[in-house]
């Protein structure tokens, strides 16, 4: 009978401990936050310089214009902090536990700024709202910036729409989309932050390299 008591003793124990950890909360993840802060490209660094340095009277007449840079924009489904993934085409995701810092049309405005003060022809570069009235203005809107994962190894997809306005004349320069595919190192969110910052350097200077073509051909 002692032998029956202990038993049941054991079984309602086991049952109350086993009770009491379902009770105790799981830890939850923490979520990880990235930036977008581009990486240094040297070989497209050189062909802007080469370009701006190509023709230097003309260089030098486009010297007098000022551009304005308007706040980036970002379609639907990019507008948010939230790191997007696509395992199939037309079907965005997004990760649960990784997101970025700001929004990136917000992380990417001041990128604009400074890489068109840094390498275009542009006498001056400002942020709207500016009290002065600039020549042109620029316009730019994130279409993708996605980790995409439809081959073995993913790859981060950014895409730029870019419109450069004449305030002079109130006519569009150019509207150009600007695209840019680099293979991730590693398939998972990190290895799709690295990959993206390496995407939004290279599209800085492509746009820089647009500008001064621009600005040396336009009439």
């Amino acid at each position: 009978m002692k032998k029956s008591l202990l038993i049941s003793c054991l079984i309602v124990a086991s049952a109350v401990i086993s009770g009491c950890s379902q009770l105790v909360p799981k830890a939850t993840e923490l979520p990880s936050f990235y930036i977008l802060n581009g990486t240094k490209l040297e070989d497209k660094a050189i062909e802007n310089d080469a370009i701006a340095s190509k023709d230097a009277q003309a260089a030098k007449k486009s010297a007098q214009a000022t551009l304005v840079v308007n706040l980036s924009t970002a379609a639907a489904g990019f507008d948010s902090a939230r790191m997007v993934y696509s395992r199939v085409p037309y079907k965005l995701e997004y990760f649960a536990h990784n997101q970025w810092i700001d929004t990136p049309a917000r992380m990417l405005t001041p990128l604009i700024l400074n890489t068109l003060k840094a390498k275009s022809l542009f006498s001056a570069v400002t942020l709207t709202p500016s009290t002065a009235n600039s020549h042109y203005s620029l316009d730019t809107q994130i279409i993708r910036l996605q980790q995409e994962f439809f081959s073995p190894q993913s790859s981060e997809r950014f895409t730029l729409r870019v419109t450069l306005i004449d305030n002079i004349k109130h006519q569009v320069v150019f509207v150009r989309e600007l695209e840019a595919v680099v293979t991730a190192k590693t398939d998972n969110p990190y290895g799709g932050v690295v990959a993206a910052n390496e995407a939004v350097q290279i599209l800085l200077e492509e746009l820089a390299i647009l500008c001064n073509k621009t600005l040396i051909n336009y009439q």
